[in-house]
């Protein structure tokens, strides 16, 4: 039970962190009209959303098993963990084929150059 409590209250802590730092870096990036800022903001956005995913997931994982579910809820931690990896993939296709993020090298081909944003 403790341990489901500090589980609890750490996912808590980073839907919090993520919150502040997602709201700072959106305020910021808008007074100064920093696209770079403002793409820094959706990327702590999507972070955000991972950490609601786990918050969510640990909260229902505490529950005790019921009728429909007689060995408990402890899987939705694994399906969570399942959504995030597809999050982040699907952040990664957008960085990789993102015509902002790569340069033409000719005949359709692109290189990505993620590691200059």
């Amino acid at each position: 039970m403790k341990n489901t409590r500090h589980k609890i209250r750490i996912a808590f802590y980073s839907v919090l962190v993520g919150v502040t730092l997602t709201g700072i870096k959106i305020a910021v990036g808008l007074l100064s009209g920093s696209l770079g800022i403002l793409s820094e903001a959706l990327h702590s956005l999507l972070d955000l959303v991972a950490a609601l995913i786990t918050f969510i997931s640990v909260r229902i994982s505490e529950k005790p098993p019921d009728e429909q579910h007689p060995y408990g809820h402890g899987k939705i931690e694994n399906l969570s963990a399942l959504a995030e990896a597809l999050l982040l993939l699907a952040r990664s296709e957008d960085d990789q084929f993102s015509p902002i993020g790569a340069s033409r090298l000719g005949a359709g081909h692109y290189f990505v150059s993620s590691f200059a944003t």
